[in-house]
C-alpha cells in the first residue's frame, strides 16, 4: 500500500499538511482520547487531508460502552423484543 503524502504526488495533487483533530464523542461530549496514534480523514476525489482522528484503544472503549450504559435507566437494557 502506498502511503498517503506518496500517493497524494502519484494522484498529482499536493495536499495540505495540517488539518484539526478530531476527539472522541462520548456521552453527549467531545472527550480527548488517550490515542497516541492517529488516522487521516481524506477527501477521496482530491486527496485533500480533511482531519486526523484519534486511534483510541480500550480505555477509549471502555469510556464509551460506560457512557451508553449510563444512558440508559438500570434494568432497560436487559429487555427483550418479543416481536
Amino acid at each position: 500500500m502506498t502511503a498517503p503524502r506518496d500517493q497524494a504526488v502519484i494522484n498529482g495533487h499536493e495536499t495540505a499538511t495540517t488539518a484539526r483533530t478530531i476527539d472522541n464523542y462520548i456521552g453527549g461530549k467531545w472527550a480527548a482520547s488517550a490515542a497516541t496514534q492517529f488516522g487521516e480523514v481524506r477527501n477521496p476525489a482530491t486527496d485533500e487531508l480533511l482531519a486526523r482522528v484519534p486511534l483510541g484503544g480500550a480505555a477509549d472503549v471502555d469510556r464509551a460502552v460506560q457512557a451508553a450504559l449510563d444512558a440508559f435507566p438500570r434494568g432497560a437494557r436487559r429487555r427483550r423484543c418479543t416481536a
